[in-house]
């Protein structure tokens, strides 16, 4: 039994650690944030390990000031008129990752009441527009109530019903513990207090 405590000790401490490194990740897709002028001009973006992918269907991505769409039309966000849409895949490793929100531009109610689509991996198609579950009409903000968690390589894809643009993800980010790390961590625990010296 003293040999397992370290062993189960260590496990505490670094699943507690775990937790506490979870933090929300955003991905600023306008013109001045951090992953829309590389999404635009390369297709790809990296932050504290998880990758986007971006690929547009009927133009080419396009980063504003105030949203990230497709620069086919001549609206510059996504145009349902035009066919257009935007891929996002996801690539990680060592990580537990979910969606927290998507903030979009030109959905809800003070936009006319337009509709945004998305899918994960050609899945259920979810429509958001004012009213629907979980999107705010007046910030055009869709936040689930259980966040939708993601595998690495998952593609999420953004259509509109009529025209509109997607301002930013924000991803949740936990380290995966490594067993290895953990069973290493209780070793040396357990190595350390075999070469203590008997108080008694």
């Amino acid at each position: 039994m003293k040999r397992i405590l370290p062993i189960i000790v260590a496990a505490t401490a670094t699943a507690s650690v775990t937790q506490a490194n979870a933090a929300p990740l955003f991905f600023d897709l306008e013109s001045d944030g951090s992953a829309g002028p590389a999404l635009e001009n390369t297709g790809t973006y990296t932050e504290a390990g998880v990758t986007i992918n971006a690929t547009a269907t009927g133009g080419d991505l396009n980063s504003l000031s105030t949203s990230f769409g497709v620069d086919g039309g001549d609206s510059d966000q996504i145009d349902a008129g035009l066919g257009e849409k935007i891929d996002f895949e996801f690539v990680f490793t060592g990580l537990t990752v979910s969606i927290l929100s998507l903030d979009f531009v030109g959905v809800g109610s003070a936009s006319g009441d337009d509709a945004v689509f998305f899918t994960i991996n050609n899945g259920v198609l979810t429509q958001l527009e004012t009213g629907a579950t979980d999107f705010n009409g007046s910030s055009d903000i869709y936040t689930p109530a259980v966040p939708i968690a993601l595998s690495s390589g998952d593609v999420l894809t953004i259509t509109a019903e009529d025209v509109a643009g997607i301002e930013g993800i924000t991803l949740n980010v936990v380290p995966e513990p490594s067993s290895l790390g953990l069973l290493g961590l209780g070793s040396l625990i357990i190595a350390r207090r075999r070469r203590r010296p008997s108080l008694s």
